[in-house]
């Protein structure tokens, strides 16, 4: 994980293996993170301090997304939806809007931080 994959409001796993979220992104390349109500700062590397978090089924219910046959799905729009699909691991962004829905498979989409980013891209709104 690096700096540059980083938005304001990403979740991510901090020194005390808790999730913390970003506040801030320094010039130098640290960062903020806030966990509860204690503000923490990273000033180095922060593949030293911060790792990704892998998305599981308990962080996509948590972000809202319901269990459909074998895949986690979130509703963006009326035909648009953002899948999990639970055996082969992968994200799609899926399209129901005509008689053949239509998919784009996202594969290198495996940390909560990285849904967050697309869920933004594909919305302008912040999942937490």
């Amino acid at each position: 994980m690096t700096k540059s994959e980083l938005r304001i409001g990403n979740i991510i796993q901090g020194q005390s293996d808790l999730p913390e979220t970003v506040i801030e992104l320094k010039e130098n390349g640290g960062i903020k993170t806030y966990r509860g109500n204690v503000k923490h700062l990273h000033l180095s590397s922060i593949a030293k301090y911060c790792s990704p978090i892998p998305i599981t089924e308990k962080w996509l219910l948590d972000f809202g997304f319901v269990q459909f046959q074998e895949e986690m799905r979130l509703q963006l729009r009326e035909y648009l939806f953002l899948v999990f699909d639970t055996c082969q691991f992968g994200v799609f962004v899926e399209s129901t809007d005509s008689e053949d829905k239509s998919s784009i498979l996202f594969d290198h989409i495996k940390y909560v931080h990285q849904i967050q980013n697309l869920y933004f891209s594909l919305t302008g709104k912040e999942l937490n």
